[in-house]
């Protein structure tokens, strides 16, 4: 079943066009050091507004998960937009995450925005 144009959704927009997968490896070697279970990974993304210090609003591809418990933006982003630059309420911290396979990163910053969506009918 396809979706229907209606005032507030555009089915030809960008958001309706097929994305890139990223492949990943479930296993990582058999005995023979050989890899294994090879699958792909379908990322939902939206396109949304982010505001900054000036009220100025740029638009960031954000990745969708609804079992996350943290939204996250990367430092170029950040510059980008003038997040950091403007110090809308930026604050230094000191903790980590732990992401696929375990792997741990390091979070230095938080920043604190207004993300909405492009009609601005959502905003948090």
């Amino acid at each position: 079943m396809e979706p229907k144009n209606t005032p507030t959704l555009n089915v030809n927009n960008e958001c309706f066009q097929p994305k890139q997968t990223i492949p990943y490896v479930e296993s990582f070697e058999n005995e023979r050091g050989e890899f294994v279970g090879h699958s792909t990974v379908l990322l939902t993304t939206a396109l949304v507004h982010c505001q900054n210090n000036c009220g100025e609003v740029f638009p960031l591809r954000a990745l969708l998960h609804s079992g996350s418990q943290s939204n996250l933006i990367t430092h170029d982003e950040i510059l980008r937009i003038g997040l950091g630059s403007l110090g809308l309420n930026c604050e230094r911290v000191n903790t980590s995450i732990c992401g696929i396979n375990g792997i741990s990163q390091v979070i230095r910053n938080k920043v604190s925005t207004v993300v909405s969506s492009k009609n601005r009918q959502f905003q948090k």
